[in-house]
């Protein structure tokens, strides 16, 4: 039985494709390493989609005057919570493509970056919130 191949035994043969396995994988990590630039897009828009589940919840006919609302009731306006929560979403989706240039320039002036070349961490801090943010394969991980 031959167990070298052109002075070359199954064990370093082994090794080397491990190591140019370990090499490609790490290079497709420092390729699909997200710039800082898609972090700013992400961040801002996770940033008016959490305005808008906070400021437009379904308890805003809880910040409706009860005179105001019993007026309407009595209208027929049936349902103003929920026509409420709509417009105050539909308002913030319209507005928020007209603030996003602002959201994106505050949240790169409140954003520090530790690039890793395969992976990079985002720490940003925004009224008085701390959040960090994983970058990797293409895609960003946030833990508060």
């Amino acid at each position: 039985m031959i167990t070298r191949t052109m002075g070359l035994s199954s064990q370093t043969i082994y090794q080397g494709g491990s190591a140019i396995a370990l090499i490609a994988l790490v290079g497709v990590f420092a390729v699909t390493n997200p710039s800082k630039e898609a972090y700013l897009n992400y961040a801002s828009e996770k940033f008016v989609r959490e305005i808008k589940e906070s400021a437009c919840q379904q308890n805003v006919v809880d910040r409706i005057p009860t005179g105001v609302n019993n007026l309407l009731r009595d209208l027929g306006l049936e349902n103003t919570g929920n026509r409420l929560q709509q417009l105050c979403q539909d308002s913030l989706t319209a507005g928020g493509d007209r603030f996003k240039p602002f959201l994106k320039d505050f949240v790169q002036q409140s954003t520090t970056q530790q690039n890793f070349q395969v992976f990079s961490l985002y720490h940003t801090e925004i009224l008085d919130q701390k959040v960090t943010t994983l970058a990797l394969l293409g895609n960003f991980i946030t833990f508060s």
